[in-house]
């Protein structure tokens, strides 16, 4: 991925390809850093931003479990959610004072990281580290990078996110959970990835309803040899 990015940004500076096949170039970055800064939030504001800052909150907090969940079962670890969800606040609150944008995991800077030997959160200090400099010393180090080269980055660490592999034992253990996990998966590619999400809740929701108005019943029988009552359709040769 590092020899794709850095050679399509060579070949497009070299070639002048911005002009030559008009190919969207990320550009000059700004120079320096952002000064601290209150945000001015009139009553207007807030509430035109009050639904957009929901599903902004929802989505973070859905993408940093998921992704937690899963490198934690990768690298045998424990995370815990209320840490997860008291570290997404204080960041947020952080980076609104410098004008930045919202804080969560990442499900495709993530993976980037991964695949290139990350271990620790010490590479997002690093990453962000040389992006300090490089506004400071060289903002137009990176103007001729294509945002083609980026997104195939992104698209690539993501490919390695689909678990296929995971869908029987979801089918054999219960197939509603596999349709509801299908469901969400397509609303994120169909629709976006807000409303895959409340699509995949609405249908968990629908599904525990349904559960909840139809209990499992059974008759019981005394079965020889065992204590106290058995469901009958396990044993057959139950009184």
């Amino acid at each position: 991925m590092l020899i794709a990015v850095v050679g399509s940004t060579v070949a497009v500076a070299f070639f002048n390809l911005t002009v030559r096949a008009d190919i969207s170039v990320i550009g000059p970055l700004p120079k320096g850093l952002p000064m601290v800064r209150l945000p001015l939030v009139t009553v207007a504001d807030f509430q035109t931003l009050l639904s957009a800052a929901f599903a902004i909150a929802l989505l973070s907090f859905a993408d940093t479990t998921v992704l937690s969940r899963v490198y934690s079962q990768l690298g045998g670890y424990h995370v815990n959610a209320n840490q997860a969800l008291v570290a997404l606040g204080i960041t947020n609150v952080t980076t609104g004072l410098f004008q930045g944008f919202s804080v969560s995991g990442s499900a495709s800077r993530t993976p980037v990281a991964e695949q290139a030997g990350a271990k620790t959160q010490v590479v997002a200090v690093a990453g962000a580290s040389f992006i300090m400099l490089l506004l400071l010393f060289a903002p137009s180090l990176l103007s001729t990078m294509p945002h083609a080269a980026l997104g195939a980055v992104v698209i690539s660490a993501c490919l390695g996110q689909i678990e296929t592999a995971g869908l029987i034992p979801l089918y054999q253990l219960r197939r509603s959970e596999l349709i509801v996990s299908i469901a969400c998966f397509l609303g994120v590619i169909c629709l976006g990835v807000v409303q895959g999400i409340f699509i995949a809740v609405g249908l968990a929701l629908l599904v525990s309803i349904w559960r909840a108005a139809r209990p499992y019943d059974a008759i019981l029988g005394r079965v020889d040899g065992l204590k106290g009552y058995q469901d009958i359709s396990r044993h057959p040769e139950a009184r």
